[in-house]
């Protein structure tokens, strides 16, 4: 019994033995099947992927941009120059297998461009980011390629909601409209500057042709006072011809009206927390502008006057000086010259510090410097009789000589026709008795109204 029972039990533990290696055969030829059936379904991409490529147009097919290329990884972070050359190789979309062509289109059916494949690596790479993205990200679809096919729907959608893929497809919209350093840094903000710089031109402009019209009037531009913004409401106050002119032209006028309307509440609120000024308001309306308006205008018409010299060839030069209300001595220098006219220009009333005819020589030379005029081709002056313009040896015609040897002196017969009448009355009795009743006559008629009444109605001139 015991040796049946033995013979019982291994018979049993052949067999199972015998199963257990069945059931081990087959499962690896179950995992053998797999993996070839695994093997054949990538030979079968790589192969339609190659078929695709083989398709692909011959601008991309072209040598210089291919990816095993000895001179550019078309897989690698690009120079700057290269950038053309990389997106018109990428993307690389091969359609032909149902799993790529899948990918490169999102759930919505839009196509990923900035998606693009590597056959060598047979791996999945962002366009965008391999040209902008910073060097340190770690992002699959940068650095090696995304190689996991498992959930790769999900993992692009992660890359392209990241921030790096949002920021690497702003810079290559810039790339691609051309934008300056500008458009990168601020968008949007520099359509609104744009807009803003247009208006103040507009602005800009209105005020030019008020300081015109005002200088051609020979009007003054400012006030006593009341020349801050806040107060141009006020209608009972007179703010200067400038800002009185801009204020009624605002009524008319939108663009300056929204201008004017801007200002005045700005320059409120400045003026109702209590500080002095006007802070960092611009309102195009202040003195500062006006008088760097007048400046402008003035080196405009001076180098309008300079050309027109030059092409002259020659010129003659008037200089005399007199006192202002401010007791500064001031020289008024003038330029006479023939084109198909004859011209007479001031082109500079500058302050003086002395009266000799040096000073006065080298005062001429500076101020024509500036106008880029040649003094050699000066070919006269005129000035009146004094000693420092006339003198022989220290006179303003002399050191003159010396820059233009050519040039000559013209008494200026204004001042000789002053001369002979105040000499001629003084020393003829009888025409000082003349001027004198006459002066005495004008003085009488003038303190009566009364009297210039009758003096109208006889003379029949109401001229005064």
């Amino acid at each position: 019994m015991t040796l049946d029972v033995f013979c019982v039990a291994s018979e049993q533990q052949i067999s199972q033995s015998t199963a257990e290696r069945d059931d081990e055969e087959a499962m690896t030829a179950q995992w053998t099947d797999e993996s070839d059936a695994e093997r054949d379904d990538s030979e079968i991409i790589s192969r339609e992927t190659a078929e695709a490529q083989q398709k692909i147009p011959e601008a991309q097919a072209d040598a210089s941009l291919d990816e095993e290329s000895d001179h550019l990884d078309f897989f690698a972070h690009p120079q700057p120059q290269d950038l053309e050359v990389f997106f018109s190789y990428h993307p690389q979309q091969p359609t032909k297998h149902p799993l790529l062509a899948k990918v490169f289109h999102s759930k919505h059916g839009t196509n990923r461009k900035w998606l693009t494949y590597s056959e060598k690596t047979q791996s999945l790479y962002c366009s965008v980011c391999l040209a902008f993205a910073p060097a340190a990200s770690d992002s699959p679809f940068i650095k090696g390629g995304m190689k996991t096919w498992k959930h790769v729907h999900q993992r692009i959608e992660e890359h392209e909601k990241s921030k790096i893929h949002r920021d690497s497809a702003d810079a290559y919209f810039l790339l691609a409209q051309r934008a300056d350093v500008k458009s990168l840094l601020a968008g949007k903000q520099m359509s609104l500057h744009h807009e803003q710089v247009k208006k103040k031109r507009q602005v800009m402009e209105r005020i030019v042709d008020v300081i015109k019209v005002i200088g051609k009037c020979g009007l003054s531009y400012r006030g006593d006072k009341a020349e801050a913004a806040y107060t141009l409401e006020n209608t009972a106050v007179n703010h200067g011809n400038f800002l009185e002119l801009m204020t009624l032209l605002s009524r008319y006028d939108l663009c300056l009206q929204q201008h004017m309307s801007s200002c005045i509440e700005q320059s409120r609120r400045h003026h109702d927390t209590g500080a002095k000024g006007r802070g960092s308001l611009v309102t195009l309306l202040s003195k500062d502008i006006v008088g760097k308006v007048v400046d402008v205008l003035s080196q405009v018409i001076k180098g309008k006057i300079a050309d027109e010299v030059r092409e002259a060839g020659m010129f003659s030069v008037q200089i005399d000086t007199t006192q202002d209300v401010t007791s500064k001595d001031q020289c008024a220098v003038i330029v006479r010259y023939v084109t198909n006219a004859i011209h007479e220009q001031l082109v500079a009333v500058v302050d003086c510090e002395k009266s000799t005819g040096k000073y006065l020589t080298e005062l001429l030379k500076h101020t024509l410097e500036k106008l880029n005029i040649d003094i050699g081709t000066c070919v006269g002056n005129s000035t009146d009789g004094a000693a420092n313009m006339q003198g022989q040896y220290k006179g303003f015609s002399a050191f003159l000589s010396e820059q233009s040897p050519t040039q000559i002196y013209v008494w200026c017969y204004a001042h000789v026709l002053n001369l002979v009448l105040a000499d001629t009355t003084g020393s003829v009795i009888e025409s000082a008795s003349l001027f004198s009743l006459l002066n005495e006559v004008a003085v009488f008629l003038r303190e009566s109204y009364k009297r210039m009444q009758r003096w109208e109605e006889t003379s029949e001139d109401k001229r005064h």
